[in-house]
């Protein structure tokens, strides 16, 4: 059981920091970078303001504003208290979601007071005096964060919280040189997180913006800021790796990446390795904000990895269904769902010891090894069910096959078999397949060119390689897929989509090689393995700056994608895109290995 004098106590580090390391910053971001004085200072001066306001031990206090900066101070204050981060830009919603937390108090950051808070007491931030004693009351209350679902507020136990930010630190190794950048919105759960872990060892937290950034301008607050470890979903990662790679610039002060809570494209750690420095590590995250936000950490071997401080994961019996369901249990899952019985009765029970369990709805096998691997999809019952791969469904990416000696049931096939072979076709940079209303399957996929994709020409490509009950009736381009405020793709945006989209969005006319060609699939890689934009078929691959070692990296990538045996000799010979796609074609005439991404007929 733990104790007092061991509980975990981001306050008690901050105040401990506020003396020790005054100066140091505690959260860098434009316009309101805060050192450790500052943080304490401010926090002290909204706990007083929360006292005089009457503010009672579990009550919870929504707190309005933009920035990280605002979330850090609300976050250290409320030590005892339930705060709810809430983004300005709910409009009437947010007003709907103070009556749903029955909130008293409301705490509001560079936003002025309106008709829609009624009687409520109104605490402005910004008009706070700083300053006093910082206090860290401790107790059994909680910390309230928004669902992934979007529809309901979770909330946490305060030690199980604290354990797994404890845990979460020591997971990635965090020290106070340590400058973490979560590629998420302040207000989200897995922000608050990460935000707490560093707090915790006295390190800086940086902004990623609002709304945050991608790609170059993500890389540029990388650099500038000096961050170390990055805490973002796939996409985000991905983009900022690609982009990186097109300018060629190298990200050597990344020591740490932490994928969070999306499936992971099979391209992704090579295109990571272009551009950060080998010892660099990569953590896959899994989780839910229900589940204590990350409930598990581990590699990219498809699995579930080491749970994350007390917490456990297991697979049970989901009778209704048929099959078998990925469940949490211990002293991090939730307390519960606030004013939703509905919910509570779905997805909290108590585990076969006693503890306290969270039935994700997720479908999941237990491989012969006995570890586990959750799926994509979503148990029939469950609510979202309609939409395979629903946002509480994000694990490791995998195609979800575990063979005949699995242990348990397979449950409904995984949707992520689809969304994995599509990846490997043309430019697509991310898929994802989710149910229209009509029933009908959707796929939607993201190409790291922008180009249009030749839809019949993609479900072509599935044919045969996934199983017919997945095969999408319709594809869908989008310039990027949509994403919750925590980054990850939301599927459910894309169902609400596939109810307006038409049919399969037509190819682009042929101007050079198509999208979905062995041609086009080379230049892409040699371009991003060169980092070299607007590469042409016939440009002297040494006059763009390419040494003898890169290409001959990039030639290793090729041949691990494309089942292609380079002739290297002859290559440097003839240092040009087009002496590959040359040698492909070559290939393919012969009757050898036609390539993954999608072959030239």
């Amino acid at each position: 059981m733990r104790t007092e004098s061991n509980r975990v106590s981001v306050v008690r580090a901050v105040a401990a920091y506020a003396r020790t390391a005054p100066d140091t910053l505690a959260v860098d971001e434009p316009g309101m970078a805060l050192t450790y004085r500052e943080l304490a200072g401010q926090a002290a001066g909204l706990q007083r303001a929360l006292r005089e306001a009457g503010v009672a031990p579990g009550e919870i206090v929504p707190v309005a504003g933009l920035s990280l900066g605002d979330v850090a101070v609300a976050s250290v204050a409320a030590a005892g208290l339930a705060v709810l981060p809430y983004p300005l830009d709910l409009g009437a919603d947010l007003a709907a979601r103070l009556d749903l937390v029955g909130a008293r108090v409301v705490v509001l950051a560079g936003y002025p007071a309106g008709h829609w808070l009624g009687d409520r007491t109104v605490i402005q931030l910004d008009e706070l005096t700083p300053g006093g004693e910082l206090a860290d009351v401790g107790g059994g209350t909680a910390v309230a964060v928004d669902s992934e679902r979007h529809d309901a507020v979770v909330v946490l136990r305060p030690d199980g919280f604290g354990a797994s930010v404890a845990a979460l630190a020591e997971r990635l190794r965090l020290g106070s040189t340590d400058r973490v950048l979560t590629a998420a919105l302040p207000h989200t759960d897995v922000t608050l997180l990460t935000l707490l872990a560093i707090l915790l060892r006295g390190g800086t937290a940086v902004s990623a913006g609002r709304p945050v950034v991608e790609g170059d301008r993500l890389r540029r607050i990388v650099e500038r800021h000096r961050v170390t470890v990055l805490a973002a979903p796939p996409r985000a990662v991905g983009v900022l790796a690609e982009t990186a790679a097109d300018d060629g610039i190298q990200l050597s002060g990344l020591r740490l990446v932490l994928l969070l809570r999306d499936r992971i494209p099979r391209w992704l750690p090579a295109v990571l390795d272009l551009v950060t420095r080998r010892d660099r590590e990569l953590v896959v995250a899994w989780g839910a904000a229900e589940a204590g936000v990350i409930a598990a950490t581990g590699g990219l071997d498809e699995v579930l990895g080491e749970p994350l401080g007390e917490q456990r994961i297991e697979v049970g019996p989901d009778s209704s269904a048929g099959s078998t369901e990925l469940c949490c249990v211990g002293p991090s899952v939730a307390a519960g769902y606030v004013g939703r019985p509905d919910l509570d009765g779905r997805h909290f029970d108590t585990g076969p010891d006693g503890g306290r369990r969270y039935r994700t709805g997720v479908p999941a096998r237990v491989l012969p090894d006995g570890r586990i691997r959750p799926l994509h999809g979503r148990l029939p019952d469950a609510p979202g069910s309609a939409a395979p791969g629903a946002q509480h469904s994000a694990g490791p990416d995998g195609p979800g096959s575990a063979g005949p000696d699995a242990q348990h049931s397979a449950g409904p096939a995984d949707p992520a078999e689809v969304e994995v072979v599509a990846e490997t076709w043309g430019d697509v940079r991310l898929a994802r397949v989710v149910t229209a209303p009509d029933g009908e399957l959707v796929l939607y996929v993201e190409t790291a060119s922008g180009a249009r994709v030749d839809g019949g020409a993609l479900r072509g490509y599935l044919r045969g390689r996934v199983p017919p009950e997945w095969s999408p009736a319709r594809v869908v381009a989008v310039p990027t897929l949509p994403v919750t405020p925590s980054g990850v793709v939301d599927r459910a945006r894309l169902a609400a989509m596939a109810t307006s989209t038409g049919p399969d969005t037509p190819a682009e006319p042929d101007s050079g090689p198509t999208a979905g060609s062995g041609a086009a699939r080379i230049l892409r890689t040699v371009a991003r393995g060169l980092g070299v934009a607007n590469l042409g078929l016939r440009t002297n691959l040494f006059e763009v700056g390419a040494t003898s070692l890169e290409i001959i990296r990039a030639v290793a990538q090729l041949e691990t994608d494309l089942e292609l045996d380079v002739d290297l000799e002859r290559l440097l010979d003839a240092p040009y895109v087009q002496t590959l796609i040359d040698q492909y074609q070559e290939t393919v005439r012969d009757g050898g290995p036609p390539a993954g991404g999608g072959g030239d007929g």
